[in-house]
């Protein structure tokens, strides 16, 4: 098996997920592994969730003229 080098830093943790789903991700995924497959899940999920905070928060500043105050 061939160790792929990430461009981030990774973090080992424990994954608790449903029964055959690992097996389900390895299958459908492959070449690319159902580590990455999760990898890529969770950093899409995080990016999107930081983009409507951020936006929510710029438009909460709308009514102070851009300050942050608080």
């Amino acid at each position: 098996m061939t160790v792929r080098k990430e461009e981030y830093p990774l973090q080992k943790v424990t994954l608790n997920l449903r029964d055959g789903d690992w097996n389900w991700l390895k299958e459908m995924h492959g070449q690319l592994g159902a580590s990455k497959v999760i990898r890529e899940l969770v950093m899409g999920h995080r990016k999107r969730s930081e983009e409507r905070a951020a936006r929510r928060h710029a438009s909460l500043n709308l009514g102070t003229g851009g300050l942050d105050v608080g």
